[in-house]
């Protein structure tokens, strides 16, 4: 699945930013951050895949 995130280009470089402080990628910073908020709201996780 692909979602498309409306950003200014200051918010897509602080996002950038804070990403590359975590040592991951964009994807990865909104995951977690999607998350989180779900797990706030009492909604839980997806399991991740298991790798083959």
């Amino acid at each position: 699945m692909q979602v498309t995130v409306r950003a200014t280009p200051e918010e897509r470089a602080w996002f950038l930013h804070v990403a590359s402080a975590q040592q991951i990628t964009l994807s990865d910073l909104v995951r977690q951050s999607i998350a989180i908020e779900g797990a706030r709201l009492g909604i839980p996780a997806p399991a991740a895949p298991v790798a083959a």
